[in-house]
């Protein structure tokens, strides 16, 4: 099957698109161009559809490829999905008094303060996150008794279909797309300034946010006392990276 014979999959009436414009991406999901066309279809209604119906709520935009590639799908979200999401994992931010604690959309003025857009509430390492959250919580209702064009690759109830998928080989690659403007930003930090610190904090605790997150969910899950062991482990290892990330920066004292 070639990308040709894909057509751009029409919006859903409950997805919320900002008002037809485009949304950026914020992962992007390389797929098998061996994928049968009726398989990437309903993929695409899984990311798509309503939560109600076994949906993710994604918005979805297919890159258009050669014949021969992978199909490359950007996935995105709407702002209210993104705070919605925001307060369902009890993200922590800071609101107008200064305090830290869990956001909700209920109270989205005391989040936004001084001049800030709802946009500035969530970091992008955090809309990312967001969204690979919802992508890996698309679950297998009980009438998904298989992956659609491969009868042999069965789903059991509840099941995470993107982890099936990339088990499967469906899936083959998951990757977020970085904002270049903060890329160019940082990188003037770094080669242009010849003989200021270089910002090595800055980019290890956009990788720490995520390696919290995971953590966080794997305690969640009540797994095996060896599987949290090994969690434990790797909590001090995040602490190390923040420490290392602090001393890195200059920003951190002693007693």
């Amino acid at each position: 099957m070639t990308s040709q014979h894909i057509e751009d999959h029409p919006k859903d009436e409950g997805t919320d698109t900002e008002d037809a414009t485009l949304p950026p991406t914020y992962l992007v999901l390389q797929v098998t161009s061996k994928i049968h066309e009726q398989t990437l279809r309903w993929l695409i209604d899984k990311l798509k559809g309503r939560k109600r119906d076994g949906g993710g709520e994604l918005i979805v935009m297919k890159q258009p490829v050669n014949t021969a590639d992978n199909f490359i799908l950007h996935i995105s979200a709407s702002k209210l999905k993104l705070l919605e999401v925001a307060e369902e994992v009890e993200l922590v931010k800071s609101d107008r008094f200064g305090k830290r604690r869990e956001f909700t959309v209920s109270q989205l003025e005391d989040f936004v303060f001084d001049g800030m857009q709802v946009d500035d509430l969530l970091t992008d390492s955090e809309k990312q996150t967001i969204v690979r959250h919802e992508l890996e919580n698309i679950r297998a209702l009980s009438e998904d008794s298989s992956l659609p064009g491969y009868p042999t690759h069965k789903f059991y109830e509840g099941q995470s279909i993107f982890q099936a998928c990339q088990h499967w080989g469906i899936v083959t690659k998951v990757y977020p797309l970085h904002d270049h403007e903060t890329l160019k930003k940082l990188g003037r930090k770094w080669y242009m300034s010849l003989f200021a610190q270089q910002p090595l904090g800055e980019c290890r605790l956009k990788l720490i946010i995520l390696k919290l997150y995971y953590v966080k969910k794997a305690y969640g899950k009540g797994d095996s006392i060896l599987k949290n062991i090994q969690d434990i482990s790797h909590l001090f290892c995040v602490f190390d990276d923040l420490y290392g990330a602090f001393k890195k920066s200059g920003n951190y004292k002693l007693g």
